[in-house]
């Protein structure tokens, strides 16, 4: 509603020096701007993909006594769109996994 007063407005006091041509252009960027904004008032958050990073920056945990955290079986299907960045406990090395299990500490 602000946006229409504003708008109305601008063409008020433009009126006599505006063409058509410029209302237009004019109207057209303000649709654009409210389009945008709400898109982005709308939108709710993370994407599932950011938090699938988050869970995966907190698998990877450093116990100082304990050592990293590691799992003993790993799973991984390479078909999956979802995946998991864990340590595997054999070698300690960082692997992507669809399923695990086993949780246990290892050192690099």
């Amino acid at each position: 509603m602000v946006v229409f007063v504003v708008f109305m407005k601008i063409v008020f006091v433009y009126k006599k020096n505006m063409s058509m041509k410029n209302l237009m252009r004019l109207t057209f960027i303000i649709a654009i701007a409210i389009f945008v904004g709400y898109n982005v008032y709308k939108s709710d958050g993370l994407s599932e993909m950011a938090l699938a990073n988050v869970e995966a920056l907190a698998l990877s945990e450093l116990d100082m006594e304990k050592g990293w955290s590691c799992y003993d079986w790993v799973f991984d299907n390479v078909m999956s769109e979802t995946f998991f960045i864990i340590n595997r406990c054999s070698d300690c090395y960082t692997v992507s996994a669809t399923n695990f299990s086993g949780q246990d500490y290892c050192w690099h």
